[in-house]
């Protein structure tokens, strides 16, 4: 169960809100765009925006840039990315193209070079083809339900599960935790059997960043009025309201904050 997905249904929401006239405001605040998230997508549309002639303002809660993409700094010279971490299948990935347009130096994995680490800090080599076989009898029988529910239930209720002894229940989990819950951003027990793995993949190999992948995140901001620190309470036609209780005019609205 390779980790190597690319969601159909991204966990995005993107909408326009059309606005009147907010008192105080000037013409040009009435009609500038404010884009809520300062994540990929966020800086992404407000680039796409800027390209257009428009010029958006983003407004991030956070006191960075990037949302999901995090690269911590801690140690000067090794940076760890905290969230995002691969491009998945560079071949055709716009991820590619934006990694090339910055600069940023990529290069291939080889996921069957990994190590699992036990308990005790040993290197081990555990046989995942049961443990694999279970998670997929669960969800192949969950599609034949005529209600979702989640993929940490229809495990826990399959046959597989019922006749695994402890051990290979432990493999289990790993695999939930490995190849869902770490892909997808979300707990097991909160992600739909029938949809919670509904993606397509690029082709070619898997990529990191050794320099970090906030590399990205920093190339999309460059140009881009972003505020920081701006974390946004309320939404209207018109308006966004933010937790200071200061209103932010807005021709139109771009939120890119995550479902979650």
């Amino acid at each position: 169960m390779r980790a190597r997905r690319v969601l159909s249904r991204r966990a995005v929401l993107t909408g326009a809100v059309a606005a009147p006239f907010v008192a105080g405001a000037s013409r040009a605040e009435e009609a500038r765009i404010v884009v809520v998230g300062a994540g990929l997508a966020g800086l992404a549309a407000a680039q796409a925006l800027q390209a257009k002639g428009h010029s958006p303002l983003v407004l991030e809660a956070r006191e960075r840039i990037g949302g999901r993409v995090h690269t911590s700094l801690a140690w000067p010279d090794l940076p760890m990315d905290l969230g995002a971490s691969w491009i998945h299948g560079v071949a055709g990935n716009p991820i590619t193209e934006l990694a090339r347009a910055a600069g940023a130096r990529f290069v291939a994995t080889d996921l069957d070079a990994d190590r699992t680490i036990g308990p005790d800090g040993a290197t081990i080599s555990p046989d995942l083809s049961g443990a694999e076989r279970i998670v997929r009898g669960a969800l192949k029988a969950a599609q034949g339900l005529d209600r979702d529910i989640s993929i940490l239930h229809a495990v826990e209720t399959s046959a597989g599960w019922r006749a695994a002894p402890e051990r290979e229940r432990r493999l289990v989990r790993h695999v939930l935790n490995a190849t869902i819950e770490h892909e997808y951003g979300g707990p097991a027990s909160q992600t739909s059997a029938w949809y919670g793995e509904e993606s397509d993949e690029y082709d070619g190999a898997d990529a990191i960043f050794p320099a970090g992948y906030g590399q990205i995140a920093a190339h999309l901001a460059k140009g881009l009025d972003v505020r920081l620190g701006q974390p946004v309470r309320r939404i209207a036609p018109g308006r966004v309201t933010l937790a200071s209780g200061e209103s932010v005019a807005a021709g139109r609205i771009v939120v890119s904050a995550p479902l979650g």
